[in-house]
C-alpha cells in the first residue's frame, strides 16, 4: 500500500514538471497575443485620428492640397499596419513582429499628424476642436457635390446598362454612407463621420474611373456631337436675349456672361473643344448648359411679365 502512495506521487510529480512548463508557455503566448493586440488596436486609433484631420482638410472650402509626401508617409504607415493585422490573422502569428510593425505604424501616424498640424500653420489655417464638425460637414456637402456631378455626367455619356448599374451602385452605397456620416455627427461620433466619408470618397474616386473607362471612346467622336448641340443652345440663347433687349427689359447684363472675359459661357465651350480630357471637357459642357438654362428660364418669366410676353 504504502509502495503505491509512492509511485502515485512519483508520478504525480513527473506529470506536475512535465505540465508546469507547458502551462507557462501557453500562459505567456496569451500575454503576447494580448500586447499584440494591443498596439495593432492603438495604431489603428492613431489612423482614425490621421484620417479625421484629413478629411476635415478637404472639406476646407480653398480646396488646399495636402503636400505628397505626407500622403505617401500615411500610406506607408497604412501599409505597416495592414500587415500587423495580417500577421495576426496567421494561423501561428509571429506576436513580436506584429508589435513591431503596429508600433512603426504608430509612430508614422504621429509623425503624419504632426506634420499635417505644420502645413496648415505655414498655409495659415487654423483648427480648433469646435469646427472640426462643421469642416466634415462642408467635406460631406463636397462629396454630395462630387455624386452629383458624376450623375451628371452620366446623364451625357453612352453607357451600357452593365455600366450604369455599377456606376449607380457605387453612387448609391456611397449616398448612404455620406447619410451615416452626417448621423455619426449628430451622435457626436466625429471619428466615425470620418470614416465614413473617407469610405464615400473613395467610392466615388472609384465612380469617376469606372465612368472614364467605360466612356473613353467617344472623346474623339461623340464628343464633337456636344459641342454641335451646346453651340446651337448658345446660338438659341443669344437671340432670346437680343429679343428681351428690342423689348426694353434690361437684359444687357447676359451678353457679358455669354461672351465677355475667361469666366463666359463662350470661354467654357472653347475649353471643352481643346480639353483632352473626357471627365473635364463635359464638366465644361455640363456648366455652360447649365448658365444657358439659367439664363433662358430667367428671360422666358421677365418676358411672360412683360407688355408684349412671349
Amino acid at each position: 500500500m504504502l509502495r503505491s502512495r509512492y509511485i502515485a506521487l512519483v508520478l504525480l510529480a513527473v506529470l506536475m514538471v512535465t505540465l508546469v512548463p507547458s502551462l507557462t508557455m501557453v500562459y505567456a503566448e496569451n500575454q503576447e497575443a494580448k500586447r499584440a493586440e494591443k498596439f495593432v488596436d492603438l495604431a489603428t486609433r492613431a489612423k482614425e485620428k490621421v484620417d479625421e484631420l484629413m478629411n476635415f482638410i478637404e472639406g476646407i472650402e480653398d480646396e488646399i492640397e495636402i503636400p505628397q509626401d505626407i500622403i505617401t508617409l500615411y500610406e506607408d504607415g497604412d501599409d505597416k499596419l495592414n500587415d500587423a493585422k495580417a500577421e495576426l490573422e496567421k494561423p501561428k502569428p509571429d506576436f513580436e513582429l506584429a508589435v513591431q510593425l503596429a508600433e512603426e505604424a504608430m509612430n508614422i501616424f504621429r509623425d503624419v499628424y504632426e506634420q499635417l498640424h505644420t502645413f496648415l500653420e505655414e498655409e495659415e489655417v487654423t483648427i480648433e476642436s469646435e469646427n472640426e464638425v462643421e469642416g466634415l460637414l462642408e467635406a460631406i456637402d463636397r462629396a454630395g457635390e462630387r455624386i452629383s456631378r458624376v450623375r451628371g455626367l452620366m446623364g451625357v455619356t453612352p453607357l451600357t446598362e452593365d455600366a450604369e448599374d455599377i456606376l449607380e451602385d457605387l453612387l448609391g452605397d456611397a449616398e448612404d454612407l455620406l447619410e451615416d456620416a452626417v448621423k455619426a455627427l449628430e451622435d457626436g461620433n466625429v471619428s466615425m463621420a470620418a470614416h465614413n466619408l473617407g469610405d464615400a470618397n473613395k467610392l466615388i474616386s472609384q465612380a469617376f474611373v469606372t465612368l472614364k473607362k467605360a466612356s473613353g471612346a467617344i472623346h474623339s467622336g461623340k464628343l464633337k456631337g456636344f459641342l454641335t448641340v451646346i453651340r446651337k443652345f448658345y446660338e438659341r440663347v443669344e437671340r432670346l436675349v437680343k429679343r428681351a433687349e428690342e423689348k426694353g427689359l434690361g437684359v444687357s447684363a447676359y451678353y457679358d456672361e455669354l461672351h465677355e472675359g475667361q469666366k463666359s459661357i463662350q470661354s467654357l465651350i472653347d475649353k471643352a473643344e481643346d480639353e483632352k480630357d473626357l471627365e473635364e471637357a463635359v464638366a465644361y459642357l455640363m456648366e455652360a448648359r447649365m448658365r444657358l438654362e439659367k439664363i433662358q428660364d430667367e428671360i422666358r418669366e421677365s418676358m411672360k411679365g412683360g407688355p408684349e410676353g412671349d
